[in-house]
């Protein structure tokens, strides 16, 4: 229909009005060029714009409501409230811009579109010729733009579709997680890595890496800048995949039947809005609040559970992540440079816990660190620089 009814259209002009008669199409074409090359550029970008600030309007109500029942006593939900009446605001601008530069132009490309301008110009040229001509010049002078005018209305829309069936496609092309997770070699051992190797674009990060990670000893990875620690802390973790080698994982020393699973904690993780408690939580909701005082204290972070975790500093923020390591039940901890934001007192006290804890639980915790103080406490030193590994105390 898209090509059948413009050149028939175009065919009947033709043969009843002549060639001047396709001056009649002009508005036509114009509007069907706006409706399918502007308008929709226009629109996905303030789609784009409109869903990131419905998303903030979400959020801040969230915060909000949250804030009534649980940190109404911090203040807290005046931060929402202030950043609700900022995310509406930018909606509502966002939307007189969309009228003003999508909505109107649209409006006059549909207004050329229509019969006033196509038979003013059908009239001005047909007023002297024969019936049969204005009568042809009058009955399709709308024709030939008629299914440009229902793909335009309708162009947004496929566009959307496509750009989702790519999002999907990428996502089940995305590497997965390798599932060769038979119990590893050293019955003693929590997760091993095998003749790994790490790339990153044509680097070489790590190459060939092997080492066990026993239940009951904490093992610090170190090495200079860029020498690939957190990439590997990743690969452990699940997150990325090696280009090398195998990474497996015995079994649960809890007692449970299934494979050990790791917790990893990132160097920078966000909290979610809430409470100290709330985000101790995450992965543990049935833990007590003596649990969690006690966990807090393991990090080192003197705070009350009920303490609104928005205003927390970056060092304070990431004593709340680590001290979910304390509340899991992970037979394998990661922790990306767990000191990074803690003075050398407050991060000596740290490690010594996080070495207590994995002795006491029979835990294997593996954390990467730059700082070589840190390192000595641990059990093991995993030095990606000098490629091998050393006993506690031992500088490689």
């Amino acid at each position: 229909m898209l090509v059948v009814v413009p050149v028939a259209t175009i065919g009947a002009l033709l043969s009843f009005a002549g060639p001047v008669s396709l001056l009649a199409l002009v508005p036509g074409f114009l509007a069907a060029a706006h409706f399918l090359l502007v308008v929709p550029k226009l629109s996905r970008r303030h789609g784009d714009r409109n869903a990131r600030v419905m998303g903030e309007i979400i959020t801040a109500v969230d915060d909000y409501a949250h804030g009534m029942q649980t940190c109404r006593v911090f203040g807290a939900t005046s931060g929402a409230a202030a950043d609700y009446a900022s995310a509406t605001r930018n909606f509502t601008d966002g939307f007189v811009r969309y009228v003003r530069k999508v909505a109107t132009l649209s409006a006059l490309a549909t207004a050329f579109m229509q019969a006033v301008a196509t038979y003013a110009i059908a009239y001005a040229l047909g007023y002297s010729a024969d019936p049969e001509a204005l009568a042809a010049m009058l009955l399709f002078g709308l024709a030939i733009v008629t299914p440009a005018m229902r793909l335009g209305h309708g162009i947004d829309y496929i566009r959307t579709g496509r750009e989702a069936a790519h999002r999907v496609t990428g996502l089940f092309h995305q590497a997965t997680v390798p599932e060769n997770f038979a119990a590893a070699v050293d019955s003693g051992a929590v997760a091993e890595i095998v003749d790994v190797t790490l790339r990153t674009g044509d680097r070489t990060l790590v190459e060939g890496l092997s080492h066990s990670f026993a239940r009951g000893k904490v093992t610090a990875i170190t090495g200079p800048s860029g020498c690939g620690k957190s990439t590997l802390l990743r690969a452990i973790a699940g997150l990325d995949s090696p280009d090398r080698g195998e990474i497996r994982f015995g079994t649960n020393p809890l007692g449970a039947a299934e494979r050990a699973v790791p917790l990893l904690i990132p160097q920078s993780s966000d909290l979610l809005p809430g409470t100290i408690a709330e985000n101790v939580r995450l992965g543990t909701g049935d833990a007590q609040r003596t649990q969690v005082v006690r966990a807090l204290k393991q990090a080192q972070l003197a705070a009350s559970p009920e303490t609104p975790a928005r205003p927390l500093s970056g060092g304070e923020r990431q004593r709340v992540n680590i001290a979910r390591a304390f509340l899991s039940d992970a037979s394998l901890i990661l922790l990306d440079e767990p000191t990074s934001a803690l003075d050398d007192a407050t991060g000596h006290a740290l490690v010594a816990e996080l070495v207590r804890f994995a002795h006491d639980e029979d835990r294997a915790v593996v954390f990467v660190t730059h700082d070589t103080r840190m390192a000595q406490l641990a059990d093991e030193r995993l030095d990606l620089g000098a490629d091998h590994v050393t006993a506690s105390g031992e500088l490689a």
